[in-house]
């Protein structure tokens, strides 16, 4: 209530008490009422009566409207969900339409086998419909491993574990598809080493029959005789194929020692045999270990541990592999039984193995293909993922190494959750003062069942947030039943935005993300409440006792309707301008929250206006019977506790408490949250007003600057678990951690006869691109065969790659040294270098059927002949390299990296022969590269767009330019704040950290509009009222007193609802939750701290800053000149 009113009401009540009437008579209630009302225009226009035809139609026929409103929401989503076919998918966190991703998209449609060709069917996977070539791609591709398994047995969940923790962490899939395309190219070479290692494919059956999946050996010899894993040893021996052959199973738990000061003394060898014979010593163990396929006698062993897994069948022992580790190698060169012989007196013997290793690690630096069989030591054991990268010559010091345990392949289901309740346990938490330890399986699927687990936890506890915003707003407005009204206004707009998502833009894509929305919209939601609620209150509270809802509404719905657009627009705008990103979730979420934002709108001030008229009558009628029946129907707990108190007759009923207050309208009539903010809070800020402009403005300048300094992280591998989690710091020390580390190996892949391009749908990551195929490839050409091999010899030299896969030089290598040429094929049995042109594509396919089966992928065979190799034709060619950075490196690593290869690449390929012109470079990493980039680079891009459309919002909606100006500056202040916040807290703008940013843009501007617009709206009311102009400091006291209260309880409600997330285990709902309170805090604390004092200090009065009074103004004085 304005001051100067208080001071009219008083000398009103004065005129009454002379009159010999109670304060609050009738009379001066029309007196009063009617100076609140705007003089009624005798001719009304349609607008007018528009506006007055809602108010009637919402207070007087309430649960007709909240009826067809709802019915209307729900046939919206029926028609979305039905005639959209929207469908929930985790897929398409990549950019789409940009140079980068056109060309990366060729490549992977190619590479997956998902084209059609006009005229003819590829040689390596056959048709589109085969089942199997769609299992094969998508097993490639590194997509959803439980759709491939649908593919194989014919049945799907709907919403598999793996495609939530997809949605939830985009990187995963990424990390996957990365992954793979590295396993592609070296998985090749690595195969063949290892081949002719061990004298057979490390991938195929041992020739040893298995019954029910192992055959036992007939015991050979005593179990205390130490029989320790020697893979890779470089001998012939058989004995030991079985032991060989476990390196290469994926089923195995993998223990990291790490942050060791030299694990290489005794000590430290002792302290990991300890932890090897602990893990082996646990329950279960010998029920899901691989076991050797020999069997021993008594005696047992004496290393306690290993001991442990000896199983009796009788005459003989099962037992399980020992680990492969280091401990256990030197054990067995060393001849020590126990961890116990670990002891000083061996030193000198470790560290003369210790030299060697040294020394095998300086040639694996050069050459990664180099086993170090040289060695002048037998049997030498030399395997480069059990040292730590750096390991060498001069560094000899062993700070991480591994440890892994052969698990049973028959029970793997059962030993992942065995492994998983060995987590959960803390049975696996073994470090010491010697190191630290982290463990997973080594396919990664225990990290998968943890995250999986830990992401379904966080679900549930993220729904939390929407019960604690759904008790607030039962408490800020004390009935139930208008808080079961908001939660429906807010459920409502979800199937409105889907509706408004696949019917009107015709996007049937509808990511995960979609559904973090829901979680958005409550507090935007729960905001537009309070509003609504507090401009219902404070017009009641202006109104003689018994004011009807239609009343009430006259006062307030349309300037409640108004202070809510400006807010629902900007916030609407805000999230819209995320969507100049190229990732389709993304994108998709921007249009998505835009139309929830706006459906939530609507229906705030249509479902709930009319249950709060519908209320606000039955509290009348509830007097009229003595208050009867009210508190019951409404769940009013204000109503039922006065209700109480009355019946004591302890008190009154009180004037400030629910729908039941208000039987006389002096000052006690006003809500006592205005009280408080007009009487106590007001006077501070404008006695420190000019104080905390200043204040603030500086400390938004030291923001803005502190924001600048965003950066990228130092690795581009996005956690889903706190990085300090064992299982989550195994797979991060696997990315880089080893000398053999190659998880993260980019890999860039030289394309010819494709054309960069996309013609899918951007927004539908599930229809990609058709192949393009490039109408001026031509591979047979003589001169073309010898510059393409030529351009693969150099690439290898000049980009210092020390892996690589390329077919054509490899085929000219077989074609040169004329070993097993096939006359038929190749027209001659040495037909040299380079070949016939009539005769390569036939002679190529020879050699890719029995010696890469990969280099299939080039052929097809044309419609109009039989599928022979005769008739095989080339209709791509591939080289690909290994990149010197890994696809975890910081972006600017890899931009620069990404401009490296444009530079070698693209000037060779201009100078090429004519049919080679067309090709160009591209990569898996590079994909992932551009994404980063574009989610970083739209971020920034967004909040400038957000500024700027906000700007003309509230330019607009006002009508005030120096409003406009210090909404802008407030808003921009609140970016700043909260990006300097978490960059204060170490955050680095990630995939995750961009998501974030992006949801934040919507949810930093509500508090500055309606404060701006609460100040404007007070100078009209103080001039109707009083027929003077307002000051600007008594329109700022008004501002703060009748918005403040609204704005303080949506930020305690958010506020609240982002607490819980802080339990959350999965980093994005703490990143997320950490994000809204940041946000929240800084948009409030900038709000009353320096938007209102700058208000108060030097807000516009009368007609400064007035854009439509200035164009009018204008226009009359051009008038005149004219």
């Amino acid at each position: 209530m304005l001051p100067a009113l208080s001071a009219k009401y008083a000398n009103y009540d004065a005129m009454d008490a002379k009159a010999g009437k109670p304060p609050g008579s009738d009379g001066v209630f029309k007196r009063r009422a009617s100076s609140l009302h705007r003089e009624e225009n005798p001719n009304p226009g349609f607008y007018e009566k528009s506006k007055a035809r809602t108010v009637h139609v919402v207070t007087k026929w309430p649960c007709c409207v909240v009826l067809l409103v709802s019915t209307f929401s729900l046939l919206l989503g029926a028609m979305g969900f039905l005639l959209g076919g929207v469908s929930i998918d985790t897929e398409g966190w990549e950019t789409r339409g940009t140079p980068i991703a056109k060309a990366a998209i060729q490549e992977e449609t190619w590479r997956t086998g998902q084209f059609t060709l006009a005229d003819g069917t590829p040689a390596a996977v056959g048709t589109k419909d085969s089942k199997r070539r769609r299992a094969r791609a998508l097993l490639e591709a590194g997509d959803d491993d439980d759709e491939y398994l649908a593919l194989e047995t014919g049945s799907k969940s709907p919403l598999s574990r793996f495609a939530i923790a997809s949605a939830m962490n985009p990187a995963r899939a990424w990390k996957k598809r990365l992954t793979a395309a590295h396993d592609e190219h070296a998985a090749l070479a690595e195969n063949a080493k290892r081949a002719a290692d061990l004298g057979r494919d490390p991938r195929a059956a041992l020739p040893r029959g298995r019954a029910g999946g192992r055959s036992l050996l007939s015991s050979t010899g005593s179990c205390s005789t130490p029989y320790y894993p020697l893979p890779d040893d470089g001998n012939a021996d058989t004995a030991n194929d079985g032991q060989e052959y476990v390196q290469y199973r994926n089923n195995a738990l993998e223990i990291i020692f790490y942050e060791g000061t030299n694990l290489f003394d005794v000590a430290g060898l002792k302290a990991m045999c300890e932890v090897e014979d602990t893990i082996m010593g646990l329950s279960g163990y010998s029920d899901y270990c691989d076991k050797s396929w020999r069997t021993c006698a008594a005696p047992l062993p004496s290393d306690a541990g290993w001991a442990t897994t000896f199983q009796s069948t009788g005459s003989a022992y099962e037992f399980c592999y020992q680990p492969i580790s280091l401990t256990r190698f030197l054990m067995s060169r060393l001849s020590l039984t126990s961890c116990n012989d670990f002891t000083a007196s061996k030193q000198a013997s470790v560290d003369t193995w210790v030299a060697n290793y040294a020394g095998c690690a300086d040639k694996y630096i050069v050459d990664a293909t180099d086993k170090c069989s040289s060695s002048t030591t037998a049997g030498y054991y030399f395997d480069p993922a059990k040292f730590n990268a750096g390991f060498k010559t001069g560094s000899t010091k062993l700070t991480m190494t591994k440890s892994t345990f052969p698990m049973d392949t028959s029970k793997y289901d059962a030993t992942m959750q065995w492994l998983l309740g060995l987590d959960k346990d803390g049975s696996l938490k073994l470090g010491n003062e010697y190191f630290s330890v982290a463990y997973s399986s080594s396919d990664k699927e225990l990290l998968t069942l943890k995250t999986d687990e830990a992401l379904m936890t966080d679900l549930f506890l993220a729904t939390g947030s929407s019960i604690v915003i759904t008790l607030l707003l039962w408490a800020h407005t004390g009935s139930l039943l208008l808080t079961l009204g908001g939660f429906l206004q807010i459920m409502m707009a979800l199937p409105s935005a889907v509706f408004f998502q696949t019917v009107v833009c015709q996007i049937t894509f509808f990511p995960f993300l979609n559904f973090l929305g829901v979680f958005v919209i409550a507090g935007i939601g729960a905001d537009d409440c309070f509003v609504f609620y507090d401009k219902w209150m404070q017009a009641k509270s202006r109104m003689p006792p018994g004011a009807s809802a239609s009343e009430v509404a006259k006062e307030c719905y349309w300037e409640a309707a108004w202070a809510m657009l400006l807010t629902s627009t900007t916030t609407a705008v805000a999230f819209a301008s995320s969507a100049i990103i190229p990732i389709a979730p993304i994108r998709v979420f921007s249009i998505f929250m835009c139309a929830m934002v706006i459906f939530d709108y609507i229906y705030d001030i249509t479902i709930f206006a009319a249950m709060l008229a519908w209320t606000h009558d039955a509290s009348l009628r509830a007097q009229n019977n003595g208050g009867k029946g009210y508190s019951l129907i409404c769940f009013d707990l204000f109503a039922f506790y006065e209700k109480r108190k009355e019946q004591k007759g302890s008190a009154k009923v009180s004037e400030n408490s629910g729908l039941l207050r208000s039987k006389t309208i002096h000052q006690s009539a006003v809500p006592l949250p205005e009280k408080v903010l007009r009487k106590n809070a007001y006077p501070l800020l404008h006695a420190a007003r000019w104080f905390l402009v200043v204040t603030f403005l500086a400390f938004s300048g030291v923001a803005a600057w502190q924001a600048s300094k965003l950066t990228t992280p130092e690795t581009n591998e996005v956690l889903l678990l706190v990085e300090s989690d064992p299982v989550q710091k195994h797979s991060s020390l696997m990315l880089t951690g080893f000398l053999s580390s190659t998880e993260s190996q980019l890999w860039v892949a030289v394309m010819f006869g494709l054309v960069p391009g996309d013609d899918g749908e951007y927004t539908d990551p599930t229809k990609r691109s058709s192949l393009m195929l490039d109408p001026t490839f031509e591979p047979t050409s003589t001169a073309g065969q010898s510059w393409f091999a030529t351009f693969c010899s150099d690439t290898v030299s000049g980009m210092s790659t020390t892996s690589y896969y390329t077919p054509m030089d490899q085929f000219r290598a077989w074609i040169v040294a004329a070993s097993g040429v096939d006359a038929t094929s190749c027209g001659s049995t040495n037909p040299g270098w380079p070949l016939a042109a009539s005769t390569v594509e036939h002679c190529m396919k020879y050699w890719a059927d029995n010696h890469d089966t990969e280099s299939q992928k080039f052929f097809y065979y044309p419609s109009s002949g039989e599928q022979t190799n005769a008739n095989a034709k080339i209709f791509v060619l591939k080289a690909s390299f290994a990149a010197s950075v890994p696809f975890t490196s910081p972006l600017n690593v890899l931009l620069d990296e990404y401009d490296k290869w444009e530079a070698w690449v693209n000037p060779r390929i201009a100078a090429a022969p004519a049919g080679y012109q067309g090709g160009f470079q591209t990569s898996q990493g590079w994909w992932w590269m551009d994404t980063i980039d574009n989610m970083q680079r739209g971020a920034y891009s967004a909040a400038a767009i957000t500024l700027g459309l906000a700007a003309a919002v509230i330019l607009f909606g006002t009508g005030n330019v120096i409003v406009t100006v210090y909404s802008v500056t407030a808003i921009a202040a609140i970016l700043c704040g909260t990006v300097a916040s978490v960059i204060q807290m170490g955050w680095t703008l990630g995939f995750l950290e961009g998501i974030c940013f992006s949801i934040l843009i919507g949810l930093s501007v509500d508090f500055v509009i309606h404060i701006g617009h609460a100040y404007l709206e007070s100078a009209k009311h103080y001039e109707e009222l009083l027929g003077e102009k307002a000051s600007r400091g008594v329109m700022a006291r008004e501002a703060l007193a009748t918005m403040g209260w609204s704005v303080l309880s949506a930020a305690f409600t958010t506020m609240c609802s982002a607490v819980v997330l802080q339990f959350c285990t999965i980093t994005f709902f703490v990143k997320f939750g950490t994000i809204i309170m940041l946000s929240t805090t800084i948009a409030c604390g900038v709000t009353f701290f320096m938007f209102v004092p700058m208000l108060d200090a030097a807000g516009p009065t009368g007609r400064w800053g007035d854009m439509w009074a200035g164009m009018l103004a204008l226009r009359d004085k051009l008038k005149k000149k004219n």
